[in-house]
């Protein structure tokens, strides 16, 4: 049984992975409020554009977040003016409160009495507080997994502290990048003992209403390459925690072998993610050698790379987003170009207003998607022969990915970019972003492409105080404090193409990092937050007075920035 970790309803809400705990609530001016915690990215109650893209106002977002750990468990924080310290002493977990305002405790689940401790459901108890008593002031809590005999609480609070350590309390990059996970990990509803990081978790009550999926509001609510790239934050801090939320993404696969981008509920979405899931195994093993792990993980691994290969595949082995299943009216339906360009993460970047949509797929082959499943079929490879399986598709298809890889280097004008087949050559895309930089994912990039690649990242595409904006600083639809992917900074895209350079042994990967911690901790230090994307004019995640932009001020991959080996 692992328990020690924050539920749905935000950091008042504390469970073991059966879903047994507590929650408290606070009054403050005459309302009480049962959620804490920061909330979706959009204040506006009644935004211009996407309008149901907005703040839950069931969630109290006056917090401050503070240091964590996962092993031992640690949590700082306040909430209005209360102040929450958790800490983890062997077995117990340890919570001292001070309490302005007037506090009252729910149980989840059924509670009975043994000695001095309440016991929630089976395994969850719990020494200091009375269910039907609010409480102000001071307040200790002893929580254990089984029933124990009695704790000293200042005692054990000593010996935790001195245990504990100082280095999570430096305010450098690793330490706080952890925070975008550590809050965010969840079990929910009907995924009881399944581990899971939703982008956030004041998301899920805003994505039930957009779907019409009612019953979701409490969640779960997975989007599958969030939830795989909190997976590789989570290999860097506790790589058990790391593998079961991974398994919990490849868990949610089709029958067909989709993974889809979206689980809610019992309801999944007709389209897919970025395969970052392949990375994610990868990373994790990388840092465990467990071949058990991997034995696990391999087939649905497998079975994914055919859909994708079947479903998502060109003829000349490159590769195209797309959106099926049109007539299935139980699926999370977004169909035609739509639910393609949903499908490749990146919701309105110029890149695709040119691209049209046939056959399932766009009619552009996609540098970003080749270059992904080509690190795919280069890591199938590598765990295929760990696990002494066969391993011939995948040689054959990176002998073909050696070749498809090359097309999308424009030689003539020193980019690299998607492109349209037109009779017997190539239509390049217009709009310049740093998708260029995927085919370095791969191994099988040639040194003059690389060298291109470097060169693409220090012109006046991409050069600019904050790095890397998701779109060419040239572009006419450049909006760099503006919505989403028009310009705006995102955490996936500086990992993956630092992870790239990285790979290559180029000085940028260098660059990348820098420029991404600096990212982090400028907002961190501000406001105590990790944004879902920043602004590439000022570096913060808000967006400036009078600017409209969607930005998460507590997003799970914003954690990639500060994780760059």
């Amino acid at each position: 049984m692992r328990y020690g970790f924050f539920g749905h309803r935000g950091i008042n809400e504390f469970l073991n992975e059966n879903g047994e705990g507590f929650f408290f609530s606070l009054l403050k001016d005459g309302k009480s409020w049962s959620k804490f915690f920061l909330n979706v990215g959009m204040p506006d109650r009644y935004p211009a554009f996407n309008t149901a893209h907005k703040d839950d106002p069931s969630y109290c977002s006056e917090i401050k977040l503070g240091p964590c750990s996962f092993t031992p468990f640690y949590a700082k924080y306040s909430i209005f003016d209360n102040t929450f310290e958790w800490i983890q002493y062997k077995h117990v977990i340890l919570l001292k409160a001070h309490l302005v305002n007037p506090a009252d405790f729910h149980a989840n689940g059924l509670v009975k009495r043994v000695e001095e401790y309440l016991v929630i459901g089976g395994q969850f108890f719990i020494r200091g507080i009375d269910f039907e008593l609010s409480y102000l002031g001071d307040i200790e809590l002893v929580i254990a997994d089984k029933q124990i005999g009695f704790i000293e609480f200042e005692e054990y609070y000593a010996k935790a502290k001195e245990e504990l350590g100082t280095a999570i309390f430096k305010e450098r990059p690793l330490e706080v990048a952890r925070g975008a996970v550590f809050y965010n990990l969840a079990v929910a509803g009907i995924w009881k003992s399944k581990f899971y990081v939703p982008v956030n978790k004041a998301w899920s009550g805003f994505m039930s209403a957009l779907f019409g999926v009612p019953e979701a509001k409490h969640g779960p609510l997975l989007f599958a390459w969030d939830a795989s790239l909190s997976s590789i934050i989570l290999s860097r801090y506790d790589t058990e925690l790391a593998k079961l939320t991974l398994q919990t993404v490849l868990e949610c696969i089709t029958p067909d072998g989709r993974i889809p981008q979206i689980v809610m509920r019992e309801r999944v979405s007709n389209r897919s993610n970025p395969p970052v899931w392949f990375l994610a195994a990868k990373e994790i093993y990388d840092r465990t050698e467990d071949v058990h792990f991997i034995w696990g993980i391999f087939p649905a691994l497998v079975k994914n790379y055919k859909w994708f290969k079947a479903n998502r595949m060109n003829e000349d082995y490159t590769f195209s987003w797309g959106s099926d299943n049109e007539d299935d009216e139980t699926l999370l339906r977004l169909t035609g170009k739509t639910g393609a360009v949903l499908e490749s993460g990146l919701d309105n970047s110029p890149i695709f207003d040119e691209m049209g949509f046939a056959n399932g797929k766009l009619d552009y082959a996609c540098i970003d998607l080749t270059g992904m499943m080509a690190l795919a079929a280069e890591i199938l490879l590598e765990f295929s022969r760990i696990l002494s399986l066969p391993s011939g598709e995948f040689v054959e298809d990176l002998i073909f990915f050696g070749k498809s890889l090359n097309e999308f280097f424009d030689w003539n004008t020193g980019t690299a970019n998607s492109f349209k087949r037109a009779g017997l050559g190539k239509v390049f895309a217009k709009e310049i972003t740093p998708l260029s930089f995927y085919p370095l994912l791969s191994g099988l990039v040639e040194e003059n492409e690389v060298k291109l690649l470097e060169g693409m990242y220090l012109s006046k595409h991409f050069q600019n105080q904050w790095e890397i904006p998701s779109l060419s600083i040239q572009s006419r639809d450049y909006l760099p404090d503006g919505d989403y992917w028009r310009g705006r900074i995102w955490p996936p895209i500086n990992f993956l193409a630092a992870w790239g350079f990285k790979r290559h042994g180029s000085d940028i990967y260098r660059l990348i990092k820098e420029s991404s911690e600096r990212l982090l901790m400028t907002e961190w230090l501000r406001h105590n937050h990790i944004h879902e994307n920043y602004s590439a004019i000022s570096g913060e995640g808000e967006p400036s007075h009078g600017i409209y932009a969607r930005s998460c001020p507590f997003y799970s991959w914003g954690g990639l920035l500060g994780i760059m080996d």
